[in-house]
């Protein structure tokens, strides 16, 4: 509900439900509604209120023993803090995530080791963008972006190349307009546009560009990272 525009209907879903959720949910359950509150509360411009139930997934994660539960707090706080300009809290939460790989080497968690890359990979792209530092999100974005077939429209894989169309933006490649343009579509499919477009704030001026057919707006001498605080407070991101 929340991936197609309806937030309040998603937060009318979860009422009274997230505790039932908590207990005896599996992990995928409690990432989702711990995720949807968050981004509804984003969206609603209540960030310190968004940051507190990602820190308390963390902490679900502790007394759940479940490290996924961990892994998707942190890439969230990475993306919020990464796109808010808060480059250094954001790249203190990645050494974090970083460090949890030993983790998803074990054998009980060895299946979910690309999923972790690919977390760590978008978290990685949001934070090289947050300190303009597009050679690492290119990097980062190659894994990110990698799908199977039934992922090609999942919302992790259309935001990871919505942020290489970003990049490509800002580094002035004429192709990221049409980059843009061809992930939109797929979104439109999806039915999860608006999810894509706020996945950065950045996006939505070069989306923008894309409806109207022009080149991105230019804001003057301001460096990427200024830009994008000037659009405002993004609203979305992972799977």
């Amino acid at each position: 509900l929340f991936l197609r525009d309806s937030p309040q209907q998603a937060l009318e879903t979860l009422a009274d439900r997230l505790d039932v959720i908590e207990r005896g949910g599996m992990p995928d359950s409690i990432i989702l509604a711990y995720r949807t509150l968050a981004e509804v509360a984003l969206r609603r411009g209540e960030e310190a209120r968004s940051l507190e139930i990602l820190v308390a997934l963390r902490e679900l994660s502790i007394v759940r023993a479940l490290p996924r539960l961990q892994l998707g707090s942190l890439a969230e706080q990475v993306r919020l803090h990464a796109t808010c300009g808060r480059v250094q809290s954001a790249t203190e939460l990645l050494t974090e995530i970083a460090a949890m790989r030993p983790v998803f080497a074990q054998p009980i968690y060895r299946a979910l080791a690309p999923h972790f890359e690919r977390r760590l990979a978008l978290a990685t792209a949001y934070a090289c963008v947050g300190r303009s530092d597009f050679d690492g999100a290119e990097l980062a974005l190659a894994t990110a972006a990698l799908s199977t077939p039934s992922m090609r429209r999942s919302p992790d894989t259309l935001v990871a190349r919505a942020l290489q169309a970003l990049v490509a933006s800002e580094r002035g490649r004429p192709e990221a307009r049409d980059m843009l343009a061809e992930v939109l579509s797929l979104a439109d499919l999806a039915g999860i546009r608006r999810y894509v477009e706020e996945s950065h704030p950045r996006l939505r001026e070069l989306s923008a560009s894309v409806i109207a057919g022009g080149a991105p707006a230019d804001a003057s001498d301001a460096g990427p990272v200024q830009r994008a605080q000037s659009v405002g407070i993004s609203a979305g991101a992972s799977q």
